[in-house]
């Protein structure tokens, strides 16, 4: 049963990655830059989450896993919305792109989260 959650949760990892990478790519304006900002901070959280996640020891890191479990489907929806109200939250006008400030910024509150709690599985 073990090997099934844990072969579950790195397809949820993958398709979440996919997903808002696109995301993603659809508020920073598409381009390698952005491409390269959202995978520092995808790498930095899941480096965060699992080093945060390798201290818990014992009984408490199955609470702890279920705890991540459930933060991650109620996390996600909320990143994709902040992902899609982005240019507006950031005043962006239509036609326009974010700044790398911007793009750096609205990774690291948005991805760098979600990625710090799938990496919390992963220990």
């Amino acid at each position: 049963m073990e090997r099934l959650t844990i072969f579950f949760w790195g397809v949820m990892a993958a398709a979440g990655q996919v997903y808002l990478l696109r995301e993603y790519l659809v508020a920073a304006g598409g381009n390698e830059l952005s491409i390269g900002i959202f995978f520092a901070a995808w790498l930095t959280g899941i480096a965060a989450g699992a080093f945060a996640a390798g201290r818990v020891e014992g009984r408490r890191a199955a609470a702890w896993l279920f705890t991540f479990s459930v933060l991650a489907w109620v996390l996600f929806p909320c990143v994709v919305l902040a992902l899609r109200l982005a240019p507006a939250l950031f005043g962006v006008a239509a036609g326009t792109r974010l700044t790398v400030l911007q793009s750096a910024l609205l990774s690291i509150v948005s991805v760098l989260p979600f990625a710090a709690v799938i990496g919390a599985y992963f220990p």
